[in-house]
């Protein structure tokens, strides 16, 4: 049997629905394509990462605990831990990346921007 690419168990994984509800913007895509993360990886993310609410956007983190049990042993899966996906007003995908001290940072920042 062949081994299965990482889009592929991504993509078994998610049911071969792509749920990305929210669009990501033209920063996001730039950034995105930087960091060779495809649109699969960000699903992943928005559904199975922890979202925190700070400075008025969305903090999808996904981390080692985040991740269900059936999922732990693929590598595909376990390459994103520590990926970050920040999504603003009207669903959109301002940016992403990976850091996996990032929660600590998210956590520290304030809940509301004052602009």
């Amino acid at each position: 049997m062949d081994s299965l690419t990482d889009q592929e168990v991504l993509n078994l994984v998610l049911d071969g629905r792509l749920e990305v509800e929210a669009r990501l913007t033209e920063h996001g895509r730039k950034r995105a394509c930087q960091r060779r993360l495809s649109q699969l990886q960000i699903a992943y993310v928005l559904r199975y990462g922890r979202v925190l609410w700070r400075t008025g956007v969305r903090f999808h983190f996904l981390a080692a605990k985040d991740l269900p049990w059936q999922h732990r042993h693929l590598p595909a899966i376990t390459r994103l831990i520590g990926l970050t996906v920040v999504v603003g007003r009207g669903d959109l995908i301002i940016t992403s990346y990976k850091n996996s001290a990032a929660l600590g940072k998210i956590k520290k920042k304030s809940k509301f921007s004052y602009k």
